[in-house]
């Protein structure tokens, strides 16, 4: 077996456009367990945060049916995932553990 490296040749005349993260293979839209398992939100919150304005959906349904599909906007769900992580909001747990002390 012969120990020595392979060196690969590069041609210069072919290049690749850089890939941004999340860009490749993920939805635009998804359904509430999609949220919860992206995110790891509850569907009850998720609702709250629908009613707040601070994510965004749409409901999808065929004229005079009482139901539909409830479709979130994912980037939404990171936008405000992202605005409270800069604005260093608490979490959950940080609040309950300084109540229980």
């Amino acid at each position: 077996m012969n120990t020595q490296t392979t060196k690969r040749t590069v041609d210069a005349n072919k290049t690749t456009a850089p890939v941004e993260p999340g860009a490749v293979g993920s939805p635009e839209f998804g359904r509430i367990p999609d949220v919860q398992r992206l995110f790891g939100l509850k569907r009850g919150y998720v609702y709250l945060l629908l009613n707040e304005g601070k994510i965004k959906s749409v409901c999808l349904r065929k004229r005079g049916a009482k139901t539909g599909v409830r479709l979130i906007h994912l980037q939404s769900v990171r936008d405000f995932l992202q605005a409270n992580l800069e604005n260093g909001a608490p979490g959950r747990t940080a609040g309950r553990r300084n109540r229980e002390r």
